[in-house]
């Protein structure tokens, strides 16, 4: 009796195998596992099989990102490789706070160096998504923002607004901004080399920079970041300051 213990198994697997082939099976790797399914099975119905909505989870599908229209579309085919995971929405706000340096191109100040302190308010537009393995795709925020540099015989305080373009790589995004801002300007009274005297000035002059860093994601609710900028202004006294600070952003 014992010797046809393997000829009945043998059997019964395949008969299972040509009932899945009859049924038209096909095998494949869901989210690492071997996994059977009916031919012409969609994404869109594995991610349902699973017991998910297509919008809360982020799909590959042979190391090929689908979204949207393309998940009904895309079967899954033997010898696949398909991965389902969840996916949750990044800190769409972020208040930060920066400490540099900045470089004054002023008439009877130049290459005078001060200390900046800026404020900004990050509010994201777009698709801001984060994905377990990494995140990805192009990132944009409005930045309301107030900065100051207070030296000795000036001062310069801006309130303005930038657009800024982010590019994450997991950990670690690198972004551009441009934006426009109005600096309230005060310089006090000097004597050029001359003997001149040049009377102080305050103003409101109209500015417009330009602007490059990098932002280290600590944790999901806090970031280090670096940014180079340009700020040149149509002012009687000052037309260029070159700014470098490091500061803390506080998602939320």
């Amino acid at each position: 009796m014992k010797r046809w213990i393997p000829i009945f198994v043998v059997v019964v697997t395949l008969l299972f195998s040509v009932a899945a082939v009859a049924q038209g099976q096909v095998e494949i790797n869901l989210n690492g596992e071997a996994t059977s399914v009916a031919s012409g099975t969609s994404l869109l119905d594995l991610v349902h099989r699973l017991g998910r909505d297509a919008g809360d989870v982020d799909v590959t599908h042979n190391g090929r990102v689908v979204k949207g229209r393309d998940l009904g579309s895309t079967t899954a085919r033997a010898g696949d490789r398909v991965s389902i995971v969840e996916a949750t929405s990044t800190n769409r706000h972020g208040f930060g706070i920066g400490v540099g340096l900045v470089n004054l191109d002023e008439e009877g100040l130049s290459d005078d160096v001060e200390t900046y302190l800026t404020a900004h308010f990050r509010i994201a537009f777009g698709d801001v998504t984060a994905h377990r393995g990494g995140r990805r795709g192009l990132q944009g925020y409005f930045e309301p923002e107030i900065g100051i540099w207070d030296g000795a015989t000036a001062s310069d305080t801006l309130i303005g607004f930038n657009i800024i373009g982010s590019i994450p790589f997991n950990a670690v995004d690198f972004f551009v901004g441009a934006g426009a801002a109005i600096h309230m300007i005060e310089v006090d009274s000097f004597v050029e080399g001359n003997g001149t005297v040049v009377p102080a000035v305050d103003e409101d002059a109209l500015g417009v920079n330009a602007q490059f860093g990098i932002d280290v994601h600590l944790n999901e609710n806090l970031t280090i970041f670096g940014t180079g900028r340009f700020d040149i202004i149509d002012s009687t006294s000052s037309s260029l300051e070159a700014k470098v600070y490091l500061g803390l952003r506080f998602g939320f």
